[in-house]
């Protein structure tokens, strides 16, 4: 293999791994104070939306970086987000339940969204459905929210 030949293997070696590293930079919420948060339900599971909103609502208070408002007016961030699948079976015998939604994060001081669209989804298997159930409402709070805080 010539020298040429080898220094075109290496920079495509470089660049193939390289360009696997990149990722999209996550919103920088230090920015902001509070978020409000609108849950709409397209399932046929009835109250899911206040539950998961609930849920939401608290894993922003654990973490403690953004507050939560109680409407739109002052809020410096808007969560959007529709529960479109609600999903209950059994696992190897075990109740499970995986609750999925699309989520969209927008700057209502500067009218600009920082991500839209995207499907997140909670799963939890538990010795019953109820907690199968808070399983994956927690879970998909808590993916929402590291969503939103940038990871």
């Amino acid at each position: 293999m010539s020298s040429r030949q080898k220094l075109l293997c290496a920079n495509l070696a470089a660049l193939l791994l390289l360009g696997g590293c990149y990722t999209p930079s996550p919103p920088d919420v230090a920015e902001f104070r509070s978020i409000a948060i609108n849950i709409e339900n397209k399932t046929f599971e009835g109250g899911i939306e206040v539950q998961i909103k609930k849920k939401i609502r608290d894993e922003f208070i654990f973490d403690g970086r953004l507050s939560v408002a109680r409407g739109e007016n002052g809020a410096d961030l808007r969560l959007c987000g529709q529960i479109t699948s609600y999903v209950e079976g059994k696992r190897v015998g075990e109740p499970y339940v995986t609750i999925g939604g699309i989520f969209t994060v927008r700057d209502l001081r500067n009218n600009r969204v920082l991500w839209e669209n995207k499907i997140i989804k909670g799963s939890s298997v538990a010795p019953t459905n109820r907690e199968a159930k808070r399983g994956a409402l927690t879970n998909l709070a808590r993916s929402v929210v590291k969503e939103t805080l940038g990871g």
